[in-house]
């Protein structure tokens, strides 16, 4: 039997691109300190400390990773510990181990490692850096790392940063990044020589690292961070005891090979430990306000559109006494293209009034940033059985076309005989080549597909279509 077919198409889109109104500037959220609690030390951890050691990774499930120490002192006597998120940090998961870190606290040697910093590649691994500690006297010795190539389920051995003098660096930066196959670290000089600060890569998803250059930083900088500009430029960052009203800064044209000099710029609250990040139309830079002063130690935030010159702050946590603020971040939601970007902060808190004893891991977000709404996509219909919208269509399985959506990986038909798909005779949900290796197929303009079901009935039909990732 023969199935006549009308279809009124145009093609609908309701994908999951949901934003039409531009984002004008960003919200934080919480709006003020204190932000969200993701790990409460008092209780979780009998009132240990998680004063340092920190990281924060979305996984390529969409996962976050939240990496800290759970150490008594100032960021020594311990191990460091983990949790995960499933909803994109807004709650958190009972604290695991982070195993090779608890056995070697526990083995007896007086030896620990600790987390300082972290990083997903963009084929997915997962890179921890760790930093061995001698706990007596409390001195670092040198960089290794650990990888995971299932979303943390588990963990490789040991790898040195260095495997020839694995004591030319000692401590990380605690945001390293990604970019195009590469991975950026910034380590500090420890035992080696030839400089205090020096870049290593690695370009084959941490199986290995290479130094690739050392930064024009003095020996007294320290806490620094890197990060891309948006010319593709990288910029280093750092601190200097005796003026923290000023951000220390270099920047590389050539990813990293050379630097160029050392320059300052104005901090109006001060900067201590700072921590950059660049996500749509503006830089955030956070951070203690300071080391001195009665506005020292309380945690600040900057915004600028340059990653050069910033506003005069403002004090996320403006409560002296209870603050500490060891801070960093992770742009989230990268892997989801119907979300726009957010940036998720992970930063240390006093709950009882004493910094090497005593600090929870509070987290907030920045959101609804300016350029990072994300913009519709038209899908338009090409053909039916060759044939344009409106047509009468003698095929009970016909083929139809339609114009891609770039990065979609998936798509969704619905045919119905009434216009508010209430009832739809075709339901295909997942629509792509590998689940529909026959009826399926993708070229760089446009999907076709074929029905896999005939339509049982002669009638007017309407169509439309979804596209989203994964």
């Amino acid at each position: 039997m023969k199935i006549k077919i009308v279809l009124i198409i145009g093609l609908i889109l309701f994908s999951f691109s949901y934003i039409v109104i531009a984002y004008e500037n960003y919200d934080y959220r919480p709006p003020s300190h204190p932000g969200y609690m993701a790990v409460d030390m008092n209780t979780e951890a009998n009132g240990q400390n998680a004063h340092d050691g920190r990281g924060l990774i979305e996984l390529r499930n969409g996962n976050i990773m939240l990496i800290y120490s759970n150490t008594t002192g100032h960021n020594i006597d311990g191990w460091s510990e983990y949790k995960i998120s499933t909803d994109h940090g807004e709650t958190w998961g009972n604290s695991t181990k982070l195993q090779i870190s608890y056995n070697e606290y526990n083995d007896g040697d007086d030896y620990t490692y600790l987390s300082e910093g972290s990083v997903v590649t963009d084929n997915g691994t997962i890179i921890i850096f760790l930093t061995n500690w001698s706990l007596t006297p409390g001195t670092r010795n040198y960089i290794g790392y650990i990888r995971s190539f299932d979303n943390g389920n588990s963990f490789t051995g040991f790898s040195y940063l260095n495997t020839t003098t694995p004591n030319d660096v000692d401590s990380t930066g605690y945001d390293p990044f990604s970019h195009n196959g590469t991975v950026y670290v910034i380590c500090d000089s420890g035992g080696g020589t030839g400089g205090y600060h020096k870049l290593y890569v690695s370009t084959d998803n941490g199986s290995s690292f290479s130094r690739r250059s050392v930064l024009p930083f003095g020996k007294s900088n320290t806490y620094w961070d890197i990060d891309l500009m948006s010319n593709n430029d990288i910029i280093a960052i750092s601190f200097l005891s005796s003026s923290s009203d000023k951000l220390y800064y270099c920047i590389s044209h050539d990813y990293g090979y050379t630097w160029d000099s050392v320059q300052t710029t104005d901090v109006n609250k001060s900067i201590r430990n700072p921590q950059m990040v660049r996500l749509g139309d503006y830089y955030f830079l956070h951070g203690r306000s300071g080391n001195t002063g009665g506005d020292g130690y309380k945690g600040v935030i900057y915004t600028s559109t340059n990653g050069i010159n910033w506003d005069n702050g403002v004090f996320y946590d403006n409560v002296q006494e209870t603050n500490d603020w060891y801070s960093c971040n992770e742009i989230i939601y990268k892997y989801n293209s119907r979300i726009p970007n957010k940036i998720l902060v992970q930063y240390s808190d006093q709950y009882n009034g004493d910094v090497n004893q005593d600090c929870n891991v509070l987290t907030f977000f920045i959101e609804n940033i300016s350029g990072t709404e994300i913009q519709e996509e038209i899908i338009e219909f090409i053909s039916i059985q060759g044939k344009t919208n409106q047509s009468i269509i003698y095929s009970s399985t016909p083929t139809i076309n339609w114009t891609i959506v770039s990065n979609a990986s998936l798509y969704w038909l619905q045919i119905d005989n009434n216009q508010d798909f209430s009832s739809p005779e075709a339901n295909y949900t997942n629509i792509n080549q590998w689940n529909y290796p026959v009826a399926c197929d993708i070229n760089a303009t446009r999907v076709s597909f074929t029905l896999p079901s005939p339509l049982t009935e002669y009638n007017k039909y309407y169509m439309r279509v979804r596209a989203y990732t994964e």
